[in-house]
């Protein structure tokens, strides 16, 4: 993903007032695709 949008979009509106949809927006992904990449990277499930 191209994390610049995501940063900007954090920086634009706060943390805990960016959604999922400004993030996939920004880094012109699907929603599907961003969900794969953030659970693939979870420390939790990362694998």
């Amino acid at each position: 993903m191209r994390c610049i949008g995501v940063l900007e979009a954090v920086a634009e509106r706060g943390y805990a007032a960016t959604t999922v949809a400004d993030i996939v927006a920004r880094a012109s992904v699907s929603r599907r695709t961003f969900y794969r990449v953030s659970y693939r990277n979870h420390p939790l499930t990362g694998r």
